[in-house]
């Protein structure tokens, strides 16, 4: 009887696809049940949040006072996933990052961090991770004497089914990676089993 010879790095590498796909479908769907796709975005004024570092000014823009003014939002009642901001700046306001947490009391730190993307001028986007992202932190710049013009933040405007399945970097990395150390273990794992197989056969 012949013997089957298992292509091991193929099935871990199709494996790990696999995972990855139910993974984003899985996704999605929790997203659906809680509400958050399929229903109308949250717009949540800038009167509304409790604003750090930044002072208001008579033409309406705030003036930033330190290097990390906050804009601290309302807890809401389904998680954050998707944030846009209108904002204007004459100047490059530097360093622009979202800190989130993900139980209430949590502190915020570096290891909860996103970052701003700029889609149009002006537009300012960032998805969040597919987490229980309760309460969230704008932080628009990073540089004192700037001046900035803020509108209303939108939350949750709805993330299309196929940007469920956009690999990040860190889904790149680990493809790249992960299925060949999980081949390598099984290869060493299998050669193991024989090897104590034969020791076991009579001379």
């Amino acid at each position: 009887m012949k013997k089957i010879r298992w292509n091991i790095p193929m099935i871990c590498y199709s494996g790990f696809v696999a995972l990855s796909v139910l993974a984003c479908l899985v996704m999605f769907l929790l997203d659906t049940v809680r509400g958050i796709n399929g229903q109308a975005p949250v717009t949540i004024s800038i009167e509304d949040c409790v604003l750090s570092g930044l002072e208001q000014q008579a033409d309406g823009s705030y003036l930033v006072t330190d290097a990390d003014p906050q804009i601290l939002l309302p807890e809401q009642e389904k998680p954050f996933r998707r944030v846009e901001m209108q904002m204007q700046c004459t100047q490059n306001p530097g360093e622009m990052s979202v800190f989130y947490l993900t139980k209430p009391g949590q502190d915020y730190s570096i290891r909860q961090q996103a970052w701003l993307k700029e889609k149009q001028p002006g537009r300012y986007v960032v998805e969040l991770p597919w987490k229980n992202v309760v309460q969230l932190r704008i932080d628009p710049a990073s540089v004192p004497g700037r001046s900035l013009w803020l509108e209303d933040i939108t939350v949750n405007s709805g993330v299309p089914i196929w940007q469920y399945f956009v690999p990040s970097w860190t889904w790149i990395l680990s493809a790249v990676f992960l299925p060949g150390l999980a081949a390598c273990f099984l290869d060493w794992l299998l050669f193991a089993v024989k090897t104590m197989q034969n020791r076991r056969k009579p001379l």
